[in-house]
């Protein structure tokens, strides 16, 4: 059974699942061999169609405001006694990466 959460597959696996078609096999088919639902194979023959590339596009969405730094420092304070989120924010905020302490819960 299929999960419902979106699956990142590689750049091989789409290039395979087109040329599979391509030699001759149907989408139905295809789907069914690879376990990959029949609409995401249609749509990688599709873009293949259109001579677009079978690479991840570029998702939507609010980019990530915190560094590689900040998310160690995050990391490191966690089970800390007396380190609350407010305190950490504030000391993120203090080296430069501005943050709240909203987003270090969530961290």
């Amino acid at each position: 059974m299929r999960s419902l959460v979106t699956m990142l597959h590689s750049l091989e696996t789409r290039a395979e699942a087109v040329g599979m078609i391509k030699a001759g096999k149907t989408i139905k088919d295809v789907s069914k061999a690879m376990d990959i639902a029949y609409r995401t194979i249609q749509n990688w023959w599709d873009r293949s169609k259109k001579g677009e590339s079978l690479k991840t596009k570029q998702r939507c969405g609010r980019p990530k405001i915190l560094s590689k730094r900040a998310k160690i420092i995050i990391a490191k304070s966690v089970g800390k006694r007396r380190q609350s989120t407010r305190k950490l924010a504030k000391r993120l905020t203090g080296k430069g990466d501005r943050c709240s302490k909203n987003t270090v819960h969530r961290y």
